[in-house]
């Protein structure tokens, strides 16, 4: 019974392999043929196109419609990041420069094996790995085998394999805590083998990302289940006593070409407060954009950087805007703090009369289509509470759905590298490409039409506290 069971388990093993096997060369030959066909556009890419519009910029500061609302504005354009695309292309060049001249010799490996691995084709972080491979081929380094997360943990077992990850930036390392999580600790703990040599690279990265990532928390970034954490803890007596909630110190290699200081500590807490209370329903700790995408709300100001919010005069704001104390579940939550002290932000007040006059748009991003009259007059009637959490928590029909306001189709600048590619799980891909305005309009028009057919579903404050901060 043994020997059978020995001989089922190494035959799932093999089949697995094989797998992993085929997959790896179907990704790796897609990779390139992506390279070949799409890299001198990615290159031919115009940059600079997007930069802030000083008059705009102030246009949009000035029609707040408070004294602490202006200075606040003023306050958080201040620390607005926007990064071109000349500099990602340059940034990119110099990660390969820091691998490959600095952490590849520090493994002491005399022939090790090169593997970037990457995102899923229609994500910045693909776009990212192509431009890597460039600069490896133009300045000549050791040509990398290409692998995605799939039967990623088949690998570690090669000690001569030196793997490199890259993206655009890392806002506040969630995403990458749960990749290297799930694909880089957890096989190694099951497998009771060395952890990979690994390092991440990126163009960008928050302080608050740079030093989330110094430690990891394995069992609960990567979701594992009961009896994966007692297998591991089986396996590993010096974690015996480990919860699920163990942070371990990053065994990889973290190097980002820019820091962005922690918009926090440049605010100071009332200000960066405020600013979230007016602006940005989700806690975060830049303001930052490229000329090829705009983050989500859980990553940046998306809002305030693709649609240039004037909240109404009597929009539904908290008085008390700053406080160590919780005053309701339901309409406050906690800012992230690594010392003792806990604040709190009330977003906002449910219990509100409804009277809402128009919040304005005055978008300040050079290159991007003007919103027309009549898509900002519609989009204007929404409450802002609705407009600002993405989520529909008035009562009575409104022309569009809250929800409308975080699709991609209607950002500039616009993800235009998620057209160049067949998605992937998850992915975008059009058959070709529209205007921002035409999207704006078509958008809002459908929106308007099934409104009256659609219901709405209500997020909760609590569910929408357990899916904080998912973006990269």
């Amino acid at each position: 019974m043994a020997m059978a069971t020995g001989t089922a388990t190494g035959t799932a093993t093999a089949n697995l392999a094989h797998q992993a096997h085929q997959a790896h060369q179907a990704h790796q030959a897609r990779f390139l043929v992506d390279y070949e066909t799409h890299i001198q556009t990615i290159l031919d890419i115009p940059s600079g196109t997007h930069a802030v519009n000083p008059a705009k910029l102030e246009d949009w500061i000035v029609s707040q419609q408070s004294q602490t609302r202006r200075e606040t504005a003023r306050a958080l354009a201040r620390e607005i990041v926007y990064i071109p695309h000349s500099e990602v292309i340059l940034r990119t060049k110099e990660l390969v420069e820091q691998f490959y001249t600095k952490y590849v010799p520090q493994q002491g490996i005399e022939t090790p094996t090169i593997v970037l691995f990457t995102h899923r084709r229609g994500k910045s972080g693909y776009m990212i790995a192509l431009l890597f491979y460039y600069w490896v081929q133009q300045l000549g380094f050791q040509t990398p085998h290409i692998m995605t997360s799939q039967f990623y943990d088949y690998l570690i077992k090669d000690p001569r394999c030196i793997f490199a990850y890259v993206d655009d930036m890392s806002y506040s390392g969630d995403q990458l805590s749960q990749i290297l999580s799930k694909y880089a600790i957890m096989p190694a703990l099951l497998a009771k083998e060395p952890f990979p040599k690994l390092w991440v690279g990126f163009v960008a990265i928050t302080q608050y990302a740079q030093k989330h990532l110094a430690t990891l928390a394995p069992f609960q970034d990567s979701s594992a289940p009961p009896n994966v954490v007692n297998n591991i803890l089986a396996k590993n007596p010096d974690l015996a006593n480990a919860s699920t909630y163990m942070r371990i110190k990053n065994p990889f290699t973290i190097y980002a070409s820019r820091v962005i200081p922690s918009l926090r500590a440049q605010l100071g807490d009332e200000t960066y407060v405020a600013a979230h209370v007016f602006f940005n329903s989700e806690i975060v700790d830049c303001i930052v954009y490229f000329d090829h995408k705009v983050a989500d709300s859980p990553s940046t100001f998306m809002k305030v950087l693709v649609f240039g919010p004037v909240p109404a005069v009597n929009a539904a704001f908290a008085s008390e805007m700053f406080s160590k104390k919780t005053n309701s579940e339901n309409d406050s939550y906690q800012i992230w703090s690594k010392d003792n002290e806990i604040m709190q932000i009330r977003i906002y007040d449910r219990g509100k009369d409804g009277t809402y006059t128009t919040t304005q748009f005055k978008p300040f991003i050079e290159g991007c289509p003007p919103f027309d009259e009549e898509t900002k007059a519609l989009w204007g009637q929404l409450p802002y509470s609705d407009f600002l959490v993405g989520a529909k928590f008035s009562d009575g029909p409104w022309p569009v759905p809250p929800s409308l306001f975080d699709k991609t189709e209607i950002r500039c600048p616009q993800s235009w590298y998620k057209s160049m590619f067949v998605s992937e799980g998850g992915g975008r891909s059009r058959s070709r490409s529209r205007s921002r305005s035409s999207n704006r309009n078509r958008s809002s028009s459908r929106s308007n039409r099934n409104n009256r057919n659609r219901k709405h579903k209500t997020r909760s404050r609590k569910n929408k506290n357990q899916t904080r901060r998912k973006r990269c």
